[in-house]
């Protein structure tokens, strides 16, 4: 499978994701989570979300949190696609999954960039933004949900 036009010409938006459950709870003086103090700030959160590829929470400069699925969207199904937090911190983009436990050849991601407030596609074949979930704030912890 490629990154082509053709390969997500009829999705419409985010509805292709598997119906899965996220409820994760995340207390930001953790020190696995001390990136999240600083605006710009992101983490993964592993083995939740769409194929359990896991979730990208980020701090964006207006001082909200938001979270993303790390399946991409070109290629949803494709086991090695995943998105992650480009080095410069100022994208995700698609690439291919690194891991001892998959068997990944080459091809299967789009390498398309998405902006980290939103999800939105900036270049690339992706023509729909990451899956978004909902993020709330006590101050004391972060719970992110798959429900309103």
């Amino acid at each position: 499978m490629s990154c082509s036009k053709s390969s997500n010409t009829s999705t419409a938006g985010t509805d292709f994701f598997l119906p899965v459950t996220v409820n994760v709870k995340i207390l930001l003086t953790d020190p696995r989570y001390i990136q999240l103090a600083q605006m710009q700030g992101w983490v993964y959160e592993p083995n939740v979300g769409n194929q359990g590829k896991g979730i990208v929470i980020y701090h964006t400069i207006n001082d909200v949190f938001v979270a993303f699925d790390r399946t991409c969207p070109v290629t949803p199904t494709q086991d090695c696609a995943f998105v992650s937090m480009d080095s410069s911190g100022t994208f995700y983009k698609c690439s291919q999954y690194i891991n001892s436990g998959k068997t990944c050849t080459t091809g299967g991601f789009c390498n398309s960039k998405f902006l980290p407030d939103n999800g939105f596609p900036i270049s690339g074949t992706a023509k729909v933004p990451l899956k978004q979930y909902v993020v709330k704030s006590d101050g004391t912890y972060l719970y992110i949900t798959n429900t309103p």
